[in-house]
Protein backbone atom coordinates (compact mmCIF):
# COMPACT_ATOMS: atom_id res chain seq x y z
CA UNK A 1 0.00 0.00 0.00
CA UNK A 2 1.45 3.58 -0.90
CA UNK A 3 1.97 5.69 1.70
CA UNK A 4 0.04 8.92 0.34
CA UNK A 5 -2.89 6.68 0.37
CA UNK A 6 -2.80 5.60 4.28
CA UNK A 7 -1.95 9.84 4.55
CA UNK A 8 -5.84 10.22 2.65
CA UNK A 9 -7.46 7.21 4.66
CA UNK A 10 -6.16 8.41 8.07
CA UNK A 11 -8.17 12.21 8.41
CA UNK A 12 -11.26 10.00 7.75
CA UNK A 13 -10.46 7.81 9.60
CA UNK A 14 -10.02 10.11 12.61
CA UNK A 15 -13.23 12.08 11.76
CA UNK A 16 -14.92 8.56 12.07
CA UNK A 17 -13.08 7.84 15.63
CA UNK A 18 -13.90 11.33 16.72
CA UNK A 19 -17.82 10.64 15.38
CA UNK A 20 -18.01 7.30 16.89
CA UNK A 21 -16.64 8.92 20.37
CA UNK A 22 -19.13 12.17 20.23
CA UNK A 23 -21.94 9.30 19.81
CA UNK A 24 -20.71 7.21 22.98
CA UNK A 25 -20.49 10.21 24.63
CA UNK A 26 -23.55 11.64 24.14
CA UNK A 27 -25.59 8.74 24.74
CA UNK A 28 -23.77 8.31 28.11
CA UNK A 29 -24.71 11.78 28.54
CA UNK A 30 -28.82 11.41 28.01
CA UNK A 31 -28.47 8.43 30.28
CA UNK A 32 -26.86 10.53 33.07
CA UNK A 33 -29.47 13.02 32.20
CA UNK A 34 -32.31 10.86 32.78
CA UNK A 35 -30.64 9.30 35.96
CA UNK A 36 -29.87 12.85 37.31
CA UNK A 37 -34.12 13.45 37.00
CA UNK A 38 -35.52 10.57 38.09
CA UNK A 39 -33.20 11.56 41.41
CA UNK A 40 -34.58 15.01 40.95
CA UNK A 41 -38.02 13.99 40.99
CA UNK A 42 -37.41 11.45 44.11
CA UNK A 43 -35.82 14.19 45.87
CA UNK A 44 -38.94 16.47 44.94
CA UNK A 45 -41.34 13.27 45.99
CA UNK A 46 -39.65 13.19 49.48
CA UNK A 47 -39.53 16.96 49.94
CA UNK A 48 -43.21 16.83 49.89
CA UNK A 49 -43.83 14.06 51.55
CA UNK A 50 -41.52 15.32 54.55
CA UNK A 51 -43.30 19.13 54.49
CA UNK A 52 -46.92 17.24 54.21
CA UNK A 53 -45.76 15.02 57.45
CA UNK A 54 -44.71 18.53 59.25
CA UNK A 55 -47.82 19.78 58.30
CA UNK A 56 -50.09 17.18 59.72
CA UNK A 57 -47.52 17.23 62.62
CA UNK A 58 -47.73 20.67 63.20
CA UNK A 59 -51.60 20.91 62.64
CA UNK A 60 -51.61 17.75 65.51
CA UNK A 61 -49.55 19.61 68.03
CA UNK A 62 -51.62 23.12 67.46
CA UNK A 63 -54.61 20.90 68.10
CA UNK A 64 -53.18 19.03 71.03
CA UNK A 65 -52.32 22.49 72.88
CA UNK A 66 -55.35 23.73 71.92
CA UNK A 67 -57.23 20.82 73.77
CA UNK A 68 -55.07 21.08 76.93
CA UNK A 69 -55.57 24.61 77.08
CA UNK A 70 -59.66 25.00 76.76
CA UNK A 71 -59.41 21.77 79.45
CA UNK A 72 -56.96 23.36 82.02
CA UNK A 73 -59.22 26.18 81.74
CA UNK A 74 -62.58 24.34 82.62
CA UNK A 75 -60.45 22.53 85.19
CA UNK A 76 -59.44 26.04 86.81
CA UNK A 77 -62.72 27.40 85.92
CA UNK A 78 -64.12 24.93 87.53
CA UNK A 79 -62.04 25.45 90.74
CA UNK A 80 -62.04 29.20 90.28
CA UNK A 81 -58.07 29.98 91.27
CA UNK A 82 -54.95 28.82 88.64
CA UNK A 83 -52.30 27.74 90.02
CA UNK A 84 -48.26 28.78 89.47
CA UNK A 85 -47.41 25.71 88.23
CA UNK A 86 -50.52 25.93 85.60
CA UNK A 87 -49.85 29.21 84.62
CA UNK A 88 -46.68 28.70 83.90
CA UNK A 89 -47.32 25.77 81.66
CA UNK A 90 -50.34 27.69 79.96
CA UNK A 91 -48.15 30.62 79.27
CA UNK A 92 -45.57 28.41 77.26
CA UNK A 93 -48.75 26.34 75.58
CA UNK A 94 -49.91 29.50 74.33
CA UNK A 95 -47.01 30.60 73.43
CA UNK A 96 -45.73 27.51 71.10
CA UNK A 97 -49.60 27.31 70.26
CA UNK A 98 -48.73 31.02 68.32
CA UNK A 99 -45.24 30.17 66.85
CA UNK A 100 -47.28 26.65 65.48
CA UNK A 101 -49.60 29.20 63.61
CA UNK A 102 -52.55 29.23 66.51
CA UNK A 103 -55.30 32.23 65.25
CA UNK A 104 -56.76 33.84 67.58
CA UNK A 105 -59.70 31.75 69.28
CA UNK A 106 -57.20 31.21 72.30
CA UNK A 107 -56.25 34.94 73.14
CA UNK A 108 -59.73 35.47 74.65
CA UNK A 109 -59.65 31.87 76.93
CA UNK A 110 -56.08 32.91 77.77
CA UNK A 111 -57.12 36.52 78.91
CA UNK A 112 -59.68 35.38 81.34
CA UNK A 113 -57.36 32.54 82.29
CA UNK A 114 -54.45 34.79 83.20
CA UNK A 115 -57.30 36.71 85.66
CA UNK A 116 -57.76 33.48 87.82
CA UNK A 117 -56.17 34.07 90.84
CA UNK A 118 -53.48 31.58 91.95
CA UNK A 119 -54.54 30.26 95.75
CA UNK A 120 -57.92 29.21 96.89
CA UNK A 121 -57.12 31.48 99.35
CA UNK A 122 -57.36 34.14 97.21
CA UNK A 123 -60.11 32.79 95.30
CA UNK A 124 -62.03 32.59 98.54
CA UNK A 125 -61.38 36.74 99.25
CA UNK A 126 -62.55 37.47 96.67
CA UNK A 127 -65.28 35.52 96.81
CA UNK A 128 -66.01 37.91 100.08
Amino acid sequence: MDFSVVLELVPALFSAICAALMAWFNARMKKRDKLLEKEEEAREREEQARKAENEAIREGMQAILRDRMIQMYEYCESRQFAPIYMVENMNHMYKAYHVLGGNGAMVTLYDKFKTFPHSRECAEDLQH
